[in-house]
């Protein structure tokens, strides 16, 4: 069954307030340690997930940057559900309601699998 579409988007220039080493060379040269910041900030590292190198997009701060993101399925596990960051989509996503996969439905908003 499809599944409500519960993406995350995770900017480098959010990263680098933090953390400014934090570029893309950098996260290929320390996967484990880079996967485990994608999955401190709610990307399921489980799922598949794509660097989108050299794009303009807005960051989590509103701010329109020119850089790289990470794209990627959303955690839904109660720790990042009740953890008040979870989007929208993650929340009803987590309660495998098949009503609200219905709503989902309607407006095109679930999950494309190559399997079905």
């Amino acid at each position: 069954m499809r599944q409500i579409l519960a993406l995350s988007y995770i900017s480098f220039s959010e990263l680098q307030l933090v953390k400014p080493e934090c570029t893309y060379e950098w996260a290929q040269n320390n996967d484990v340690l880079f996967k485990s910041y994608l999955y401190d900030l709610g990307l399921d590292i489980n799922q598949p997930f794509e660097y989108q190198v050299d794009i303009e997009h807005r960051n989590r701060l509103n701010q329109v940057v020119f850089g790289t993101r990470v794209v990627g399925l959303q955690r839904i596990d109660p720790e990042w559900i009740n953890s008040g960051n979870a989007s929208v989509e993650a929340v009803d996503k987590s309660k495998g309601n098949r009503l609200l996969n219905d709503l989902y439905r309607q407006k095109g908003l679930l999950e494309y699998r190559d399997d079905e």
